[in-house]
């Protein structure tokens, strides 16, 4: 009797999943829907520290200007902050333009550059804004509360002068990061729940494909040992049913991730444009990677403690 024959274990894996195709489906759904729920969450944190690495300076906050704010308004602000210099509110201040910002959001990912080729060929969406550097207190929330309030009068055809708040935003770096932090460890931990309960759900599915594919064979496999069969010669269709049937979960699972990424790509680029997500091209060899080997060693696990609790019975029953 041969010790081993991979060709002989590949093809008698595939028979096995035709066998037990409904659990067979099963475990590939159950496990695929865990590694998307890994990727979704991976691919959320990884966009998350993308967009909040210019927020990670202590004591710094930006202010926005309204989209239509004259050079004249622009210099009133000026103005004002000057005088929080001068009060000692802040330390210093930095004009950054619409232009300006669009510029460094390009270099910064410069490696991507269809990212921004909307937005080259058609509107800015950044605004003039101020970035705000605290003064010695280090109290700069209640600087950008009174900012927020400061009003000039705009004269307009209908009326002599209306009053017109310059500043439309703002952002306080560490309230901004602090907050977004706590609330990707709340989804970090839902996510990676989830996915604990779906990968144990589909191992679980997956040990009972394979043991009911044994269940099957249980006569064939009775001749096998007798006429002397290895125990490798046994479990290898067995792992390699489990393998196939992580490969199969892996593959779903990267498609249905792309397809998903892409949708949001689309989503998010036509609905907020100051949300950069790196397009799924740079980043698909990092998820297929990561999948391959959750569901390998999960089909590799599944397997072996399958054949293991088939041999440990059988040598029960001999003994």
């Amino acid at each position: 009797m041969k010790k081993f024959s991979l060709s002989f274990a590949f093809s008698k894996s595939f028979s096995q999943i035709g066998n037990t195709l409904v659990m067979s489906i099963a475990t590939i759904l159950a496990l695929m829907g865990s590694l998307v729920m890994l990727g979704t969450v991976g691919l959320l944190q990884y966009t998350v520290d993308v967009n909040l690495s210019d927020l990670s300076t202590k004591g710094r906050a930006a202010i926005f200007l309204q989209s239509d704010c004259t050079v004249e308004e622009i210099a009133q602000v000026q103005k004002t902050l000057d005088e929080y210099v001068k009060d000692g509110s802040l330390k210093a201040y930095t004009f950054v333009s619409k232009e300006e910002a669009l510029r460094a959001e390009m270099e910064r990912f410069r490696d991507y550059p269809q990212l921004f080729h909307s937005l080259q060929t058609g509107e800015n969406p950044y605004r003039d804004s101020y970035v705000l550097e605290a003064g010695e207190s280090g109290e700069i929330a209640s600087v950008i509360e009174e900012l927020q309030k400061f009003s000039l009068t705009r004269s307009t055809e209908e009326e002599d002068s209306i009053p017109f708040t310059p500043v439309v935003n703002s952002a306080l770096h560490d309230t901004a990061t602090d907050t977004v932090q706590k609330v990707m460890k709340v989804l970090r931990t839902v996510g990676f729940a989830i996915f604990t309960a779906l990968l144990l759900g589909g191992l679980f599915i997956l040990i009972n494909t394979v043991r009911l594919a044994i269940f099957g064979r249980s006569q064939e496999l009775a001749v096998m040992r007798y006429v002397g069969a290895t125990g490798a010669f046994i479990k290898a269709p067995f792992l390699m049913q489990g393998l196939v049937l992580g490969f199969f979960s892996s593959a779903a699972a990267f498609g249905v991730q792309w397809y998903l990424y892409e949708a949001c790509l689309t989503y998010v680029g036509n609905t907020f444009p100051l949300i950069t997500l790196i397009p799924f091209e740079y980043l698909w060899y990092y998820v297929l990677a990561a999948f391959l080997f959750v569901g390998l060693l999960v089909g590799v696990v599944g397997g072996a403690l399958s054949t293991a609790c088939y041999l440990r019975e059988s040598y029960r029953s001999q003994s």
